[in-house]
């Protein structure tokens, strides 16, 4: 099984959230790639290499921390960035 979604036409909504940020707020981002280690999201704003942060679903199945990798402006103004999981907190979901 692929794990690049596009190639199924399918969309997964994620949501980040910074560890300093509020616990109510989370920033859509759509997933181009995910695996067990990490995923390749597409954000409409940059994030720095290093960032630490939670990333979940809608809801809130699965919640993992993430730390930033790699990240590339793309044609489109938005931003492809690599993430790395780092640390599981909550496992409800057969997928994760």
């Amino acid at each position: 099984m692929s794990d690049n979604l596009s190639d199924n036409n399918k969309t997964l909504t994620l949501y980040l959230r910074r560890p300093i940020n509020n616990t109510s707020y989370r920033r859509p981002v759509k997933a181009d790639r995910v695996s067990q280690k990490g995923a390749k999201i597409i954000c409409d704003v940059p994030l720095e290499t290093g960032a630490k942060l939670e990333v979940s679903s809608l809801q809130n199945l699965f919640l993992v921390n993430a730390v930033v990798q790699n990240i590339e402006h793309r044609a489109d103004g938005k931003w492809s960035i690599d993430l790395r999981f780092t640390k599981k907190e909550k496992k409800r979901s057969p997928y994760w």
